[in-house]
């Protein structure tokens, strides 16, 4: 036994080093004494190696011999298709039972797969039992969940002020996800009495983690003095972090910005520029923006082709004034 530890410590010491190469032989024989966790180890160092298909190898060993960790680790190569081919139904079924040991991520896991419908039938009721389970454990991304569950009445009863509390422990993990949801409850009142200072402080915690709503509502707060003075350089600076990251209602933002000269000098180039990304994702307001900019020629060279394909787009979605342009430009035959 005590020959056994020396090997496994010299292990993980090579693994600690990531000289995972010398760390595997060692492992190896460790694990031919019966010695389970090792077969985990071997699955990571495989895994950290990118080989996936040996780290799958030795996690399924492993999980077969009901390694908790590898169990979760498997599960999430089956949900991934990382190493073998991706089988939600597998995933779910090793989740399980590394739920089943109490894994708070599987817990969490699993409650995904059930509010998804990755691999089970879609079942909100056991989304929020297995996200409990890990939320008890601390887990706060199952406290984030569990918090939309509450504030959508997704397996249970609507309750803002039990959406906002679970927001609020998962916050204080500093998951920015949770971060950007309790700034949330702050700014509109949602479960808890309107505090917009508190909400931008919380916005901007969860943007300094490049969290893109974060990042938006900030830029937003900015903009408007909500919860803190104006500054449009803020403003203008937090919401090209957003749109950078391809959040299209920045972009928009940001095309607005530079034709109004919001903070800015005006720029229909620019102005254009960030419509176009926007419009490119479907963003309607920033679509008929650009129709406008190619019927008038500005920002952009006049083109009344690119300026029908445009307003087509847009008032297919019902749009009044892209429609009655479209009206326009057809009576005058400019095609």
């Amino acid at each position: 036994m005590e020959q056994i530890d020396k090997i496994i410590a010299e292990a993980d010491q090579y693994f600690d080093a990531m000289d995972y190469k010398k760390a595997i032989p060692l492992y190896k024989k460790v694990f031919e004494t019966g010695n389970v966790e090792s077969g985990f180890c071997l699955g990571v160092c495989y895994e950290k190696m990118k080989d996936y298909a040996k780290s799958v190898r030795w996690y399924k060993l492993a999980a077969e011999q009901g390694d908790a960790v590898a169990q979760f680790n498997l599960g999430t190569c089956y949900f991934g298709g990382e190493g073998v081919e991706q089988d939600y139904g597998e995933a779910v079924k090793w989740f399980k039972k590394a739920a089943e040991q109490e894994q708070a991520n599987a817990q969490y896991n699993l409650g995904f797969c059930y509010e998804k419908g990755f691999g089970v039938e879609q079942d909100y009721k056991e989304a929020v039992k297995f996200y409990t389970f890990a939320a008890k454990q601390d887990y706060w991304q199952a406290q984030n969940n569990l918090g939309l569950c509450y504030e959508k009445g997704l397996g249970v009863v609507q309750d803002y002020v039990k959406s906002a509390e679970c927001y609020r422990k998962a916050a204080e993990h500093g998951g920015a996800d949770a971060q950007y949801n309790l700034g949330r409850c702050y700014m509109f009142g949602i479960g808890t009495e309107e505090k917009h200072a508190e909400a931008v402080n919380l916005f901007r915690k969860a943007a300094e983690q490049e969290h893109t709503m974060g990042q938006f509502n900030l830029a937003i707060s900015y903009l408007y003095g909500m919860g803190i003075d104006k500054n449009y350089d803020e403003a203008i600076e937090w919401f090209r972090k957003a749109a950078e990251q391809g959040h299209a209602e920045s972009q928009y933002y940001l095309g607005c910005i530079y034709k109004e000269s919001i903070g800015v000098d005006q720029d229909y180039c620019e102005s254009a520029k960030w419509h176009r990304m926007a419009a490119e994702q479907g963003y309607v307001k920033s679509q008929y923006k650009l129709s406008l900019y190619y019927y008038n020629g500005e920002g952009v060279e006049q083109d009344y082709e690119e300026a029908v394909k445009w307003f087509y787009k847009v008032a297919k979605n019902g749009h009044a004034d892209a429609q009655f342009s479209l009206g326009v430009i057809y009576s005058k035959e400019e095609l």
